[in-house]
């Protein structure tokens, strides 16, 4: 009778391991497929905005409005050594289409895949703000059109 229950009990711990391990699988499993992969994160994309920001950081009234302040931010980016191989030149181009109030008076840069766009801040006086996306085959970022 002592083997019976011995292998009884086996048997029940057999099976609620096995529940243990596959409610552990499953949950995982949900968990991973919720992940949202971002195409941005640890390109050089996302280098050159903060080689840009840091160069906006020491922006002041004699950048100018636009697309001057395009001009400087693209020679300043140029001549402050951290250009990036990889992302080529950026040129000044065609204005954002939207008629955002935080999009007016901007200019925009861009090399194909990436776009900045530079628009004088509404709060900090001689300062500007930079919003940037990469277009790939779009033209515009999602947020000009919208």
């Amino acid at each position: 009778m002592g083997f019976f229950y011995f292998g009884l009990g086996i048997s029940i711990m057999t099976g609620i391991f096995s529940v243990i391990k596959y409610s552990t699988l499953l949950i995982n499993k949900q968990m991973d497929s919720s992940i949202v992969y971002d195409d941005y994160i640890g390109t050089s994309e996302q280098q050159a905005d903060r080689v840009f920001m840091r160069l906006l950081n020491d922006s002041d009234s004699s950048w100018g409005d636009a697309p001057e302040s395009c001009y400087v931010l693209n020679s300043k980016f140029i001549q402050s050594g951290n250009s990036i191989p990889a992302l080529g030149k950026y040129i000044i181009t065609t204005n954002t289409p939207s008629n955002h109030k935080d999009l007016l008076n901007s200019c925009v840069l861009t090399n194909g895949l990436h776009r900045l766009i530079l628009a004088p801040s509404k709060t900090k006086p001689d300062k500007f703000v930079l919003y940037s996306c990469m277009t790939s085959k779009k033209e515009f970022c999602s947020f000009e059109l919208n």
